[in-house]
């Protein structure tokens, strides 16, 4: 629903990779000779490949992630890429200059940057919207401008795409949904439209054929196991010295033991135990499961600072390692609640389609759900991921919760 030109985006990117080669080769040679472009050419190769890279991870993220995607997330994939080819360089042996590549990141980010910000601006597609099909919440989206119509016609209107109810059984409304597809306009179905702009599906829409939408791609599972380790190991610098110093707080802040181990459901149903730093006094369940209240008494001064910047997780690390959990996945929830859940609100059971992770895409937008109310709405999250899950927008989780850590937000 791009108004964008596909060969305009080319002409940008191709523009960029050459900026990027030619201010880098000059920051690192001046006027290159031919020789020195010889011996540069494995170089020159890498920065290409760590170009072409960051741009088609920030346009795949943007596709799947709902409202417009933060323009720092060239900054950060620009980074990753170019780090990593920088290291595949100095591994293999091979020649390479630190002036050329940290000028062609500087200038490929900016440029990143620059090229989201503008087509955010000014690429915007311009979308006409059938009368109550999408949520009025759900126009007040940037993503477009839209024409709420009157009734079946584009009449002095123009538009990139039509919104619509392709299940209405009014002849006016299916003659104009034909004669837009026939006029080169798309017609999309308005269910779906509002499922990308709020990022939940609705549990009101669902029937048994929609429900067969929700098998992952075959592919995706290994894709996820490497993503899954990568990220353990990369990090595993900084978690492990920051694990050590939460441990020790712990010890001196209240007596009792070092993890809380709790029983828990994850993919397929199957059970599994799994481990956090302890946030609560050890009788916090002594009556029960239930709930974590925003300001429960159960909590140690420690295991609100734990909770509130999700250092409280770092162990679950363990049981991505084990293959029981993932990084990005629904939350496990411990048995009694799953089976509470699972007969009071429908199709509650196909959050267990995929693994259970650390965050999520409920996780980074609805937080935490302190009552059925809420776990119903935070299912309608949980099944959006289950139906789109991909690296794409596991990446953009991944964003997203640096930004729920960094700010608080959801924690409990």
């Amino acid at each position: 629903m791009t108004r964008r030109p596909v060969w305009l985006a080319v002409m940008w990117w191709a523009t960029g990779a050459g900026l990027m080669l030619a201010l880098g080769s000059y920051a690192a040679w001046g006027v290159p000779s031919v020789a020195e472009l010889t011996d540069a050419r494995v170089l020159v190769g890498a920065a290409l490949v760590a170009y072409a890279i960051a741009v088609v991870a920030t346009r795949r993220m943007a596709t799947v992630d709902i409202g417009p995607l933060h323009p720092l997330v060239g900054l950060v994939t620009t980074l990753v890429s170019f780090s990593g080819v920088a290291l595949v360089l100095l591994m293999a042996r091979a020649y390479y200059s630190r002036s050329f590549l940290l000028s062609a990141m500087a200038i490929a980010a900016v440029w990143l940057v620059i090229g989201r910000i503008l087509k955010q601006q000014l690429f915007r597609p311009r979308l006409a919207v059938e009368p109550g099909v999408i949520a009025m919440a759900a126009l007040e989206s940037r993503d477009a401008h839209w024409v709420v119509l009157d009734g079946p016609s584009l009449e002095g209107q123009e538009a990139d795409a039509l919104i619509a109810d392709l299940d209405t059984n009014k002849p006016d409304w299916q003659r104009f949904h034909t004669q837009c597809e026939l006029d080169g306009i798309p017609v999309y179905h308005a269910p779906q439209v509002d499922e990308r702009l709020t990022g939940r599906v609705s549990l009101s829409e669902l029937s048994s054929g929609r429900l067969a939408e929700f098998r992952p791609h075959p592919l995706y599972a290994p894709f996820k196991r490497v993503l899954d380790v990568g990220v353990v190991l990369v990090t595993a610098p900084v978690s492990v010295p920051v694990g050590l110093l939460v441990a020790i707080a712990i010890k001196l802040g209240s007596p009792g033991p070092l993890f809380f181990v709790q029983e828990r459901v994850g993919q397929r149903g199957k059970r599994f135990r799994m481990i956090k730093f302890r946030s609560m006094r050890t009788d916090a369940e002594n009556e029960g499961a239930r709930f974590a209240a925003r300001t429960d008494e159960r909590i140690t001064r420690v295991g609100s600072f734990l909770r509130q910047t999700r250092i409280d997780e770092l162990p679950q690390f363990w049981n991505v390692l084990k293959g029981e959990m993932s990084v990005i996945g629904p939350r496990p929830e411990q048995p009694d609640f799953v089976t509470s859940f699972e007969a009071s609100i429908p199709f509650y059971g196909y959050r267990h389609l995929v693994k259970p992770g650390i965050t999520g895409w409920a996780q980074v937008h609805f937080g935490y759900a302190a009552s059925e109310e809420d776990t119903r709405n935070k299912l309608e999250y949980d099944l959006y991921y289950a139906r789109h899950c991909s690296i794409w927008l596991d990446l953009a989780i991944i964003f997203r919760t640096f930004r729920t850590i960094f700010t608080g937000d959801g924690a409990r």
